[in-house]
């Protein structure tokens, strides 16, 4: 019994320590500048305006090119929504300071992955002003994932598919208040904003 404990404890160290030295090689050691970005997804519930209580919307004849632009702005909505595409919202590009800092802690991330896949946080990596890698953050799940721009798939011997082209894990504390840091330090974030897990 004591040495199937033994073994199940070193095994556990030996994946861990391999999976810790995957991801700090899997990030471009060159990267020379990151962008902060704020990300949408249509399929996040959506944030409505509070209109003060006394307010109230009388209707109105609307003209022929009023309910064209309407139809139109309803049309693309929809679209946008049944293919669920992220929209950029607002960013900024981080000091040489704050990118050392961020490229570090995310070589050092928790293991795990949660669904759904949206994200409301995006870094992009530069190398000589172009992007190489995308890291995308959700405040949601805590979800991380390390994408190589250009990558593609490929077989290997075994006929099996290789996919050298993502990392998945989680932010790790550490990242997660960093990140929080920059975005209201930036004010990409309110004030009143953070990861789902810190509302109380």
């Amino acid at each position: 019994m004591k040495k199937y404990l033994i073994f199940i404890i070193l095994f556990t160290c030996y994946n861990a320590f391999s999976q810790q030295f995957k991801s700090t090689k899997f990030i471009d050691s060159d990267v020379d500048s990151i962008r902060l970005i704020t990300v949408y997804y249509p399929s996040m519930d959506e944030i409505h305006e509070l209109k003060p209580r006394n307010t109230i919307d009388f209707p109105r004849i609307l003209s022929d090119e009023e309910i064209k632009k309407q139809k139109a702005i309803s049309q693309e909505d929809s679209i946008v929504k049944s293919q669920n595409i992220p929209k950029k919202i607002d960013s900024c590009k981080l000091s040489n300071l704050e990118t050392r800092k961020v490229l570090n802690l995310i070589k050092k991330p928790n293991y795990g992955h949660a669904l759904p896949g949206e994200y409301d946080i995006q870094l992009d990596l530069y190398k000589n002003n172009k992007v190489v890698q995308i890291v995308t953050i959700s405040s949601q799940t805590k979800n991380l994932v390390i994408k190589k721009a250009g990558c593609k798939t490929h077989i290997d011997e075994d006929g099996q598919e290789i996919d050298p082209c993502f990392f998945r894990g989680m932010v790790s504390e550490n990242l997660k208040k960093y990140i929080v840091s920059l975005l209201k330090s930036k004010k990409l974030w309110n004030k009143e904003q953070q990861f789902m897990e810190d509302y109380k």
